[in-house]
């Protein structure tokens, strides 16, 4: 009963027991905070970085396309249980520029005399991207393009089929990525390691190449040239796209952009385009050709196959399926998984993780050491008290059992009050924030800095939980050798010298 009535006592009386429980309460609370919001952040990376790609992505690499593909997806839905839909598509690097028709205006024309209604272009700048042609129907089962569409703002489409309503076969509609609030984003290069740009000559899109032997002279070049380093698409806007295979041929289009989606991936959203397959297939002279009488006929080709799967688990089935498809076709093509073709970019999300959640357990241990510190120096004043109670019959287990209750009292305490207050932060960051910014004038998170509309949190009651227990471990760990040093006094020189 003596041991009870001294835990509580010491507990509420000492103002250092009390300062130790407020930091095990601190540690904990940031702990949780700073887990949450990584968390959230690294699962909004990770959705970012998937952007539209589907679980598996089928790619051509011999250049010259995939003319099977119709087959080989018929086999793979047919040949595996984990394969819900497939989906083709066309990918090819593609410049664009950007140009307004204005309503038609009376304009005096010469040669006939008289004023004629003309519409006038207006032309705008000129910017690289990644030209992809899709199936409606079919990329509405394998990818997650429906879902990014941005609602109000497409025109003559149904609301239950938006995606194969906006890109119509034949219709030379766009899509393009809304990206407003984003940075602008570097002149490009292409695949030498050069600059390149494109140029209107002689009623002709082309891509030119810059003076200059080292990048620095190109992009002086092309700043010469007044070459665009970014360009906003939007909804209304009429774009020519331009593509090629090499620096002097090159295909041109005109496009009508007819709504815009946003992945929050500004990879995505600020160089994606997207048009039907069959538009592209014509573009890029893809669409095939029947036999002629000195020419056999070709079939259509795609780039890629977009593959989707009842789950991500069963990956390994379903990439040996295609692959043997794949391989009865004489198809050389490269199978992955997402999360491969983003395997760089989540490993360093992962590592991220870890090294904050040593960081943070860092901090615990900090901690930890001050309860020791606290405990050891607590057991040192209270030597009289410690000798008084072995006079009277006390065990060394009696009172090392006390000091392990005050420090296994103090992790719990902190643990559960820490806990508490980490998950109302992490559960109302947002608005937080939102009241620092209203009442200071202070921006966390600039749009214009960074692609985030709000701080992504996530709460986990079992990681949490986990928290809270490590944290207890720990300071029960600290509290055994300020106990043992205790139970060991001497209580007749302990009495002596107090």
């Amino acid at each position: 009963m003596y041991k009870i009535f001294l835990i509580l006592r010491y507990l509420t009386r000492k103002t250092l027991i009390l300062l130790s429980m407020g930091g095990v309460t601190v540690a904990v609370m940031v702990f949780i905070v700073v887990f949450s919001v990584l968390e959230g952040f690294g699962r909004n990376i990770e959705e970012r970085l998937r952007g539209t790609i589907s679980d598996i992505v089928v790619e051509d690499v011999s250049g010259d396309g995939l003319a099977d593909y119709e087959e080989i997806m018929r086999e793979a839905e047919a040949g595996s249980r984990h394969i819900v839909a497939c989906s083709p598509f066309i990918e090819r690097i593609a410049m664009f520029q950007e140009f307004r028709e204005d309503l038609p205006q009376p304009t005096w024309d010469p040669d006939e005399g008289r004023f004629v209604n003309r519409k006038r272009r207006r032309f705008g700048e000129t910017c690289y991207g990644l030209l992809r042609g899709i199936d409606p129907e079919r990329e509405a089962r394998t990818g997650r393009l429906e879902h990014f569409l941005r609602k109000g703002n497409y025109y003559k489409m149904q609301p239950d089929r938006p995606l194969s309503q906006a890109l119509r076969p034949g219709s030379r509609a766009v899509l393009v990525g809304d990206h407003r609030h984003a940075p602008g984003y570097r002149l490009a290069r292409d695949g030498r390691g050069r600059y390149v740009f494109a140029e209107f000559r002689d009623g002709r899109w082309g891509l030119v190449e810059p003076k200059g032997s080292t990048l620095a002279e190109q992009e002086k070049y092309m700043r010469s040239r007044n070459a665009p380093e970014y360009l906003v698409l939007e909804q209304g806007l009429i774009i020519t796209s331009a593509v090629t295979q090499n620096i002097e041929r090159a295909r041109h289009g005109t496009y009508d952009v007819v709504g815009t989606f946003k992945t929050g991936g500004y990879e995505y959203d600020s160089a994606m385009v997207y048009m039907n397959i069959k538009d592209a297939q014509i573009l890029l002279n893809m669409a095939g050709r029947p036999a002629g009488e000195f020419a056999p006929a070709q079939k259509p080709t795609v780039t890629g196959i977009s593959v989707r799967l009842d789950s991500y688990d069963n990956l390994e089935d379903a990439r040996a399926t295609i692959e043997g498809i794949l391989q009865r076709h004489g198809a050389n093509c490269r199978v992955r998984g997402w999360t491969e073709i983003r395997k760089n970019m989540l490993d360093a999300i992962a590592i991220e993780k870890a090294v904050a959640v040593i960081i943070l357990t860092c901090i615990v241990l900090v901690m930890g050491f001050g309860i020791f510190s606290i405990l050891s120096l607590y057991s040192a004043q209270k030597g009289r008290d410690i000798g008084v109670l072995k006079s009277i019959g006390a065990t060394d287990g009696g009172v090392m059992l006390i000091f392990l209750a005050i420090g296994g009292a103090v992790g719990m305490v902190g643990a559960l009050l820490g806990t508490a207050l980490g998950i109302l932060i992490a559960s109302n960051v947002n608005g937080i924030l939102s009241f620092l910014e209203k009442y200071t004038g202070w921006e966390l998170f600039p749009k214009n800095v960074f692609y985030i509309e709000k701080i992504p949190s996530m709460v986990h009651p079992s990681t949490y939980g986990a928290i809270s227990g490590v944290t207890l471990l720990i300071c029960l760990v600290a509290s055994i050798l300020p106990a043992m040093a205790a139970a060991r006094r001497d209580p007749a020189k302990t009495l002596v010298v107090e």
